[in-house]
């Protein structure tokens, strides 16, 4: 757990990074400089300690500005990479809705058609789903600009404990519509780095992915715990479960074992790898893991908020 702690230092967001680096070269640059005034005025009073001394200091402040920009500029790769995390989580979104609502969208003029004139009820339903399919064809642009927005969209500071409880209660009718209970336990007050922008979606797929794959009759676990520094998120299922030879690639991009059928359509597979770049960037560690008898355990480790 200590590694999730160690990868928070590398996927700061830009701003945060942009204003360590400058104060640490600010810091630099004055040592380097009173190192670098030291040793004329050493000369000048004819003091061998005094030089020493100075250009002592002036090679360990030259050698601590060449091993710190190196620092610099790995925290500025991991910004960057986060950004672009961001973005391609958008544009997989964006794609993923794009199809089935231009599907729906053209499904519905030969049901129009068939539908009476006096058929009042009938026609108001599909009015609903025009009207549904717009707003949802409204929301495509509306992700793909989501992921122009820089990383530091994952700044803030986010009551996660608060959060997690909000998605619960609006996922309860859905589990309940699948015939599947939720088992809950979470400790209060747990505030965690990151704005609800980056934290929501994560909670989402993975209960969706819970709910979808949970037996009629099915439960499934949801707990929140606290250590000094991290905080624990754990989501449990009764369902099948995954081979073992796919828990390593199952929240690599486009991965789904899943196939389309009358009932329900394709999956991409995006939504775990959302959940694994949303929570790298908030320096956590996902990982999944499959339970006994039957069913699967995902595990979120995300730091606390300072």
């Amino acid at each position: 757990m200590d590694s999730v702690i160690a990868g928070r230092s590398q996927s700061k967001r830009r701003p945060e990074v942009a204003g360590f680096v400058r104060q640490s070269l600010a810091i630099r640059i004055t040592v380097l400089a009173a190192a670098i005034l030291a040793l004329p005025v050493a000369w000048i009073r004819h003091d061998p300690v005094m030089a020493a001394v100075a250009y002592s200091l002036l090679l360990a402040a030259g050698l601590w500005h060449v091993i710190a920009l190196r620092g610099d500029l790995v925290r500025i790769a991991a910004a960057e990479r986060s950004a672009r995390g961001l973005r391609d989580a958008a544009e997989e979104t964006a794609h993923a809705l794009k199809s089935p609502i231009g599907a729906v969208a053209q499904s519905i003029e030969p049901l129009r058609e068939r539908i009476g004139r006096d058929d009042e009820d009938g026609r108001r339903a599909i009015d609903i789903i025009d009207g549904s399919v717009e707003r949802l064809g409204n929301l495509v642009p509306v992700v793909r600009e989501l992921g122009k927005m820089p990383a530091f969209a994952a700044d803030g500071q986010c009551g996660f404990s608060q959060l997690l409880a909000s998605v619960l209660v609006d996922y309860r009718s859905i589990a309940a519509r699948a015939g599947v209970r939720f088992v809950e336990d979470i400790a209060p007050g747990i505030e965690v780095g990151g704005g609800k922008f980056v934290l929501k979606p994560v909670l989402e797929n993975i209960l969706d992915n819970a709910i979808s794959f949970s037996p009629r009759r099915g439960r499934v676990w949801v707990s929140l715990e606290s250590s000094s520094k991290l905080c624990r998120l754990v989501v449990e299922d009764e369902g099948p479960g995954v081979a073992s030879t796919d828990l390593a690639n199952l929240f690599d991009r486009h991965f789904s074992k899943r196939h389309a059928t009358a009932t329900e359509p394709r999956h991409f597979g995006i939504g775990l790898w959302i959940v694994r770049r949303n929570v790298e960037i908030l320096g956590g560690r996902v990982r999944a893991e499959n339970r006994m008898p039957t069913g699967l355990r995902i595990v979120i480790d995300l730091p606390q908020a300072s």
